[in-house]
């Protein structure tokens, strides 16, 4: 799903959403996190900076690392 999210036409509100309804049903936190940061990884062996900068963008939504109106 990941994958997905980032090819659609916009990938911030694909992935966003994503991780947010992966929160509304009750998955850990830190759990999530734990799989952007291997996702990350990949992005970052394949060269694809964009698509990663993106992903770490949403572990700072899901850590608080952000404004108060862009927690996840």
């Amino acid at each position: 799903m990941l994958e997905n999210a980032l090819r659609t036409e916009n990938p911030f509100a694909a992935l966003r959403s994503y991780l947010e309804s992966l929160v509304r049903a009750g998955q850990v936190r830190e759990q999530v996190v734990h799989e952007l940061l291997v996702f990350s990884s990949q992005l970052r062996a394949e060269n694809l900076e964009t698509d990663d900068d993106l992903v770490l963008e949403m572990i700072d939504f899901l850590e608080g690392w952000c404004s108060s109106h862009m927690k996840i």
